[in-house]
């Protein structure tokens, strides 16, 4: 049975279920009581839902004894517990936001005239506020939200002829426009960020020019310049140095001493940044130290910087985010690939078994295979490779890429040349007939196919100029460029 409501049953833990259960018996959250009939029939197949007596005609029976089974009305079942379990999901979402709650209480009070009553929402709001001294992506919003309701609850309750109320009033709105100033500037420089990290890959020229308008609308710098002169406390002073470090050294890249300014900014406000906070600020030393050391001037000092940064991404658990507590493949499959790049063959053997239990559940078989094909690529042992890489499956986009790259570099060195020109066909054929990816990703491993295929020739005919035809396409973008040139390297010896 391919019901939402069993999926979401699924992701419930016991607690949950349990209280669960409260919530669906109750008539004012829940006004169709089958749908509690059919969740106590469920909970018997829980976790798995997979016996083959779970059926729809025998939950009708459970639910409806006697009656001829119509399955109209199990599918109207069904939709009462989703609807019920949606509610459940939104309510112990709400519940576990403690402002949000206040923030919606005052809202009621202010609609029902008892202002005495929005005051303490308030109140409770700004304890809140206090508590949560660490920079988290809430922070400048709940803040905006705050003043705002100080100053409406000032607008409509108090007498605009007292001083006192006037001023007070004032500073809620000079407040409020200080948040709304400081949310702006946070989550806009993120939002370029992540745009841009996911342009690595894809082509995104449209949103890119929304934002860079954005950008070229408002002067960010002198912007953060000034709310850095205007900081209310050592969390407001922490957002504007970290983010204009941030700023500062992708806006001036060349300049390397941006970056170690950036890390320092990053260290030194630790305290006041959230572990979310923390999290993407070290994935944008990640970003920083990639971009230095692509292409073909590579930057060796920054592809070691990235390896200490990888250590101290697994060392924190930056790969936690608030919705899991698994590391993402995409993270995973970096951490391999340029670590063994670097040789560093037992760190990552060591990464790899002790944080495959970190993936995802239902992708750690997969990505295990991938970074064995990787491992076992690297340390010479290429038919061991081939066999981990006949066990991926290709569910990441990327896999695509990579796996086909790792076949044909394991052909070449087992020098199963006639296998290799074959992979070589269909590598091309891929990248001809795929729309999602890159032009950027397309050029780089059109590249890359057309200098293995020549080194391929070359092994087969010994036509020197094959190898001449190399050299100007390494000045190229071109993937995998490190084995390419190891493989140059040992036919020139």
């Amino acid at each position: 049975m391919d019901y939402k409501a069993i999926a979401i049953l699924k992701a419930l833990g016991k607690e949950e279920l349990r209280e669960f259960g409260k919530f669906v018996n109750s008539p004012y959250f829940v006004g169709n009581s089958s749908a509690a009939w059919l969740y106590e029939e469920l909970l018997k197949f829980h976790p798995e839902f997979s016996k083959e007596e779970l059926t729809e005609e025998f939950l009708y029976c459970r639910v409806y004894p006697g009656m001829n089974f119509k399955k109209e009305t199990v599918r109207k079942l069904f939709h009462a517990l989703n609807s019920a379990l949606e509610k459940f999901i939104a309510q112990k979402n709400f519940e576990s936001k403690k402002f949000d709650f206040y923030d919606n209480l005052f809202d009621g009070y202010v609609r029902l005239n008892l202002h005495s009553l929005g005051e303490k929402c308030l109140d409770e709001c700004n304890a809140l506020l206090q508590q949560s001294n660490a920079l988290n992506s809430d922070y400048f919003l709940n803040g905006f939200k705050h003043s705002t309701n100080k100053a409406s609850l000032f607008i409509s309750s108090r007498p605009h002829s007292n001083g006192s109320a006037v001023n007070e009033m004032a500073t809620a709105l000079s407040e409020r426009a200080h948040n709304l100033a400081c949310f702006f500037v946070k989550e806009l420089s993120r939002s370029l960020d992540n745009l841009l990290s996911i342009d690595r890959n894809f082509d995104l020229r449209t949103e890119r020019k929304r934002l860079d308008g954005l950008f070229d609308a408002v002067n960010m710098r002198e912007l953060i310049s000034y709310l850095k002169k205007e900081c209310r406390n050592s969390t407001d002073a922490a957002m504007c140095e970290v983010y204009s470090s941030m700023y500062i050294a992708f806006i001036e890249f060349d300049n390397e001493s941006h970056y170690k300014a950036y890390r320092k900014s990053i260290e030194k406000n630790a305290n006041l940044l959230s572990h979310n906070e923390a999290r993407f600020h070290v994935l944008r030393l990640v970003r920083y130290c990639l971009l230095k050391s692509a292409g073909e001037n590579r930057n060796a000092k920054f592809e070691r910087e990235l390896f200490e940064v990888y250590k101290l991404f697994i060392e924190k658990e930056y790969y936690r985010t608030s919705a899991t507590d698994y590391i993402t493949v995409d993270a995973f499959r970096s951490i391999v690939k340029h670590c063994l790049r670097l040789k560093e063959y037992k760190w990552t053997l060591e990464f790899i078994n002790s944080f495959k239990q970190k993936l995802p559940p239902e992708r750690r078989k997969n990505i295990f295979h991938f970074a064995s094909a990787l491992y076992f690529f690297h340390t010479g042992k290429h038919e061991q490779s081939l066999k981990h890489t006949h066990l991926v499956k290709y569910d990441h986009f990327l896999f695509r890429l990579d796996l086909r790259a790792i076949k044909l570099m394991n052909l070449y060195e087992l020098h199963a040349f006639e296998c290799a020109y074959s992979c070589v066909d269909s590598y091309r054929h891929f990248l001809k007939n795929d729309k999602t990816l890159s032009e950027t990703q397309i050029n780089r491993h059109r590249n890359f196919i057309g200098i293995v295929n020549r080194l391929i020739g070359y092994a087969l005919k010994k036509d020197d100029g094959l190898l001449i035809s190399i050299k100007p396409d390494m000045k190229r973008d071109v993937a995998n460029r490190q084995w390419i040139e190891e493989k140059l390297g040992e036919l020139r010896r």
